[in-house]
């Protein structure tokens, strides 16, 4: 057992590189589960389906390992020698004696012989000028819990845009989330006019066009008319005279999709780039930064 003056001492250590393990690891899960979420919004704009199960999956996912790296920090064992090994490539006045400070076992009987003793207090004594807890500086702390953050915002965004493209069933075309077309596929009398009303969810385009395709007089377009009061452009077919099929195109709803698909991707660049440099400066190393 290690003398208790010693590892009072290192504990002070101990804690200061856990609570910087723990938050970024902790940034690390929502990162990672935010990464998800966007390969997910691409994946499901670049398709055209989306599912409601989109957004709790992803969710879940990053709240269980978030679950598992606070228990995991609760119970994580001490290495006392590696946290020694640490203190004396800061302090090398120590001289090794930290790290045989730390091997020393108590006698059968529960003390310690006078060289021990000796050893003990010689150590705790440059503790007392020293503060080895220094090793792990607040200020690095702080910007492992700024990462943290960023990854937490980072997370609810994506989740809040999984929201708005995962759709209301299990599988559904994403523009039908956005945008209702009525009447839909429906029957009509010969020479009747049908009515078409387009109704967006979002922003509404610039101009929208009722595109018809019959037999005989091959495809027309039709532009729609914007409502004042609702964000629904409506238009006719003045009569029908054969089985027709109908689509609406709005202006941009192609550019608009690969734009923000580019700018998703932009974003979560920098935030990885952010997040990634924070942990670098928080742990002095990239490789620890990436463990």
């Amino acid at each position: 057992m290690m003398h208790p003056l010693i590892q009072s001492r290192l504990q002070s250590v101990v804690d200061r590189q856990r609570r910087l393990r723990f938050w970024s690891r902790l940034a690390g899960c929502w990162t990672v589960a935010a990464l998800l979420g966007v390969g997910l919004i691409l994946l499901q704009r670049q398709l055209g389906w989306a599912s409601s199960l989109a957004l709790p999956v992803v969710a879940a996912l990053g709240i269980v390992a978030a679950i598992v790296v606070v228990r995991r920090h609760g119970r994580a064992a001490s290495d006392w020698r590696q946290v020694a090994a640490a203190v004396e490539a800061l302090h090398p006045k120590l001289d090794g004696r930290l790290l045989t400070a730390v091997q020393q076992e108590a006698r059968a009987g529960g003390g310690f012989n006078f060289l021990q003793d000796r050893l003990v207090r010689e150590v705790v004594a440059h503790h007392a000028r020293s503060d080895w807890a220094q090793i792990v500086p607040q200020s690095r702390i702080r910007i492992a819990q700024l990462a943290h953050l960023l990854g937490l915002v980072f997370f609810a965004l994506v989740l809040f845009g999984l929201r708005t493209t995962g759709g209301q069933g299990l599988l559904t075309r994403i523009a039908d989330s956005a945008v209702k077309v009525t009447p839909g596929d429906t029957s009509i009398e010969r020479g009747n006019s049908l009515v078409v009303l387009t109704r967006f969810g979002g922003a509404l385009p610039a101009s929208v066009d009722l595109v018809v395709g019959d037999a005989f007089t091959g495809n027309r377009r039709i532009p729609l008319v914007k409502s004042l009061a609702d964000p629904m452009f409506g238009g006719s077919v003045s009569e029908v005279m054969s089985n027709l099929v109908y689509r609406v195109e709005y202006a941009g709803q192609f550019e608009s999709a690969a734009e923000a698909g580019r700018t998703l991707t932009l974003v979560s660049l920098g935030v990885i780039i952010g997040i990634g440099f924070l942990l670098h400066l928080a742990f002095k190393s990239a490789r620890d930064a990436a463990l």
